[in-house]
């Protein structure tokens, strides 16, 4: 058993002397994402929200290669320990790692993050004990932990290319991955970003670490006060549903393009089913995916009207609940910024 880094010994602390010696649990405190904050669309598990949230029924295929991953559990109680939590999940598969955050005076913050050996007895856990209730109107909340790597970084100026942004944002923060804008399509405007962009990083400690710094009340950055958010998570679908798409999601195109013209060009790679364009980007749905594949192959990439495409599979559309959550978490999280933020007095002239 692993001694915590962030608690002292593990054996004097309330709820780990009564686990049963043959469990060998790995009960950690480490940096990051587990003792810094809860994954930022889940709501405080002193929230006010009292229904019982709806398990998740989707498991995956059995013949799924197998791979460890780990669950985020929300709304434990305050007086819940590690002798209670830990025979729950082992139950359902083998744990590797666990670990129940808590602050500096060893009590739980309310959630925990559940590493199991096999993806499938993740879900198998989120399935049994999502809206498991452990005290009297109080029931935990179980899913997928996705570390978010990526910030959103807002109020930027669109004159700013792809690498001075990533010159300045990686001379202020450590371990910048990329960066991701979104160009104008007018090709005299490519290198013009839309007035923000992605931060991508290698984890979710140095994502947090960043955020900390760019979030400071005094820091500026191209003599602009920044907005930095965690950036929306992306839709994790698995293999099997992505093998039957038969939708290109486009994207860079130019404004004087129309959805006749996107029809003609990729009809050339077989049947269209339909075209749908908005703003620069379009959907082309392929009646057989076969001709999606080679249209993909070959178009993405390549100069239409002066733009050089994107082309990629489109997702499925995202769970309705979820999309939902997201969004709702989002404004909470803009409302928070601002309430924040103090008050700036005007500069005497």
């Amino acid at each position: 058993m692993e001694k915590g880094n962030g608690a002292g010994d593990p054996e004097s602390i309330d709820g780990f002397a009564e686990l049963p010696n043959e469990d060998e649990y790995e009960l950690t405190y480490p940096l990051g994402q587990g003792d810094d904050e809860p994954p930022y669309l889940w709501p405080s598990p002193e929230g006010d929200e009292e229904e019982t949230p709806c398990p998740v029924t989707n498991l995956p295929d059995e013949e799924e290669e197998e791979a460890e991953a780990e669950v985020f559990v929300g709304r434990i109680p305050k007086d819940s320990t590690e002798a209670e939590l830990c025979p729950m999940f082992d139950a359902v598969g083998t744990v590797t790692d666990f670990r129940l955050s808590k602050d500096s005076s060893g009590n739980n913050k309310g959630y925990a993050f559940v590493k199991f050996a096999r993806k499938q007895d993740a879900y198998k856990a989120i399935v049994k004990l999502n809206g498991k209730q452990l005290r009297q109107r109080q029931y935990l909340k179980v899913t997928l932990s996705i570390p978010n790597t990526r910030l959103f970084i807002g109020n930027i100026p669109k004159a700013r290319s792809k690498e001075s942004l990533y010159d300045s944002f990686g001379s202020k923060t450590y371990e910048l991955e990329d960066v991701i804008i979104y160009s104008l399509p007018n090709h005299d405007l490519r290198n013009r970003n839309r007035g923000f962009c992605f931060l991508c990083y290698p984890s979710y400690k140095a994502a947090a670490a960043a955020k900390r710094i760019l979030s400071a009340v005094n820091f500026r950055i191209f003599d602009c006060r920044i907005h930095v958010d965690w950036a929306d998570p992306l839709q994790d679908v698995d293999e099997k549903t992505m093998s039957r798409v038969k939708i290109l999601y486009v994207n860079n195109i130019s404004p004087s393009v129309i959805e006749s013209d996107l029809r003609m060009f990729f009809s050339h790679y077989g049947e269209l089913e339909r075209v749908k364009k908005l703003k620069d980007f379009a959907f082309i749905h392929f009646r057989r995916r076969q001709d999606a594949e080679d249209a993909l192959g070959c178009t993405n990439g390549r100069m239409f009207r002066g733009c050089k495409l994107q082309v990629a599979w489109s997702k499925p559309p995202m769970d309705k609940a979820i999309r939902e959550e997201i969004l709702r978490a989002r404004e909470k999280r803009t409302l928070k910024l601002f309430a924040d933020r103090p008050i700036l007095e005007p500069k005497p002239k």
